[in-house]
């Protein structure tokens, strides 16, 4: 067989995983236009874009720079994951779960909801609204075992409906990752390894799930994303959140939370709190390391701070407001990873 020319073979590769120009450039960190000039032969990829697309499509480098006949390599698929936002909702779906955050009758009414399952096969397993003109929140979730702890009838039918990926259809896409199952092939690094920052980024970046009869918790972070979703029935303990948090040396700093319920028991608690604005976006702040104190959540010039209290090579404790501590781990339990 004769080889083709690398150009053709990459667009070949890309057009057999259904992918644009634009979407590969975007989960390789370049344009539309270089893609174009890499299958035109006008320019070879950097050596590092090389491994890289390599690795997503299942090839080798040397058939990647040689070129060879299209549908030659077989490699399990690749999930591509990604964040979806339009004017009133914002979707976040990987090969696992779909996360879907809407302001819905004018922003009176606020709800997450989370979808489980294989690929396009989701079944929505939790929701939680607040109805900002009556001033109550009501969840239903099931959980691991097929029971269903709720606060309200009403959101129970809910429960068990399938997906419906066309949600994302006219929404703009904000973010591409890869999403791949957690391996012990290649453990996550240690603090000694890597530094307090990067394990800190590593780390958050995936997902994890928790529902039985006495919680319900979700946690998914896609590396400039983060999303909570925490029912605790037993104190009717409700906080749902998307946020964009920063993690540096000492610590972490807060980039801007635009969607939060958050429920305690009546609500009367100050930092019960319901907004919505999928106008936000990401802006990273400068680390004010003047104002930093270790031990200690700041409220600098420049925003919230959470400061490391303690650490080991395997687990990172952050002060975070008030009593709270953020504790993230090594080894922490994940469905997915992200990179």
């Amino acid at each position: 067989m004769e080889p083709i020319r690398p150009g053709k073979y990459i667009q070949a590769l890309r057009q057999a995983r259904g992918l644009s120009q634009e979407a590969l450039g975007a989960l390789l960190g370049t344009t539309r236009q270089t893609i174009s000039k890499w299958e035109l032969d006008q320019a070879l990829p950097e050596l590092p874009k090389i491994v890289a697309m390599a690795e997503l499509f299942g090839t080798t480098t040397d058939a990647l720079l040689r070129g060879t006949l299209p549908g030659a390599p077989k490699a399990p698929e690749v999930y591509i994951g990604g964040v979806w936002r339009g004017v009133d909702a914002e979707i976040c779906e990987t090969e696992r779960y779909a996360l879907y955050l809407y302001a819905e009758d004018g922003g009176n009414c606020l709800g997450m909801q989370l979808f489980s399952g294989n690929g396009s096969a989701k079944t929505r397993i939790a929701v939680c609204e607040h109805d900002c003109g009556t001033g109550t929140t009501r969840y239903a979730y099931r959980t691991a075992r097929g029971s269903i702890t709720n606060d309200n009838d009403i959101l129970v039918p809910l429960l068990g409906e399938v997906w419906n990926p066309s949600r994302k259809t006219a929404m703009r896409r904000t973010e591409t990752f890869f999403c791949s199952p957690p391996t012990q092939d290649e453990p996550l690094p240690g603090v000694s390894e890597v530094g307090i920052e990067r394990c800190l980024y590593l780390w958050r970046a995936g997902d994890s799930c928790t529902a039985n009869a006495e919680r319900f918790h979700f946690f998914l972070c896609t590396g400039q994303t983060e999303y909570v979703f925490s029912v605790t029935p037993t104190d009717t303990n409700v906080y749902c959140g998307a946020s964009y948090n920063y993690p540096f040396a000492l610590g972490m700093m807060a980039g801007g939370q635009y969607f939060r319920l958050r429920a305690h028991r009546d609500n009367t608690a100050p930092y019960c709190a319901f907004r919505a604005n999928f106008s936000y976006l990401p802006h990273r702040p400068q680390i004010p390391f003047d104002e930093i104190a270790l031990g200690q959540c700041v409220n600098s010039r420049e925003g919230l701070v959470w400061c490391v209290k303690r650490y080991t090579e395997d687990k990172i404790v952050l002060q975070g407001c008030g009593e709270d501590e953020y504790i993230y781990r090594r080894y922490d339990r994940r469905e997915e990873v992200f990179g």
